[in-house]
């Protein structure tokens, strides 16, 4: 995809932002982000069909923050357990 020395060049900028986001971000933050955002994510579709299905955003907002505390308390137990890592 690269011809020449654009191609190294290209190679030495992703490495040094790949360590630069390596030294400031730890294990378990990134896994517990990780953890947050797969659980949570998936969710957000459901909230406009409960909403069409009950007809009251009382039930999406409610299974808003019941998503959100569950994949809080998982993401909290993912960064407990990385951290001896």
């Amino acid at each position: 995809m690269y011809a020449g020395d654009e191609g190294a060049e290209a190679d030495e900028n992703s490495t040094a932002l790949q360590s630069a986001l390596k030294g400031d971000v730890p294990l378990a933050a990134a896994v517990a982000y990780m953890v947050f955002v797969l659980l949570y994510f998936p969710c957000i579709a459901t909230f406009v069909a409960i909403k069409n299905e009950t007809g009251k955003w009382r039930w999406a907002l409610l299974c808003c923050l019941y998503t959100m505390l569950v994949a809080w308390l998982f993401g909290f137990a993912a960064y407990r357990l990385f951290l001896s890592f």
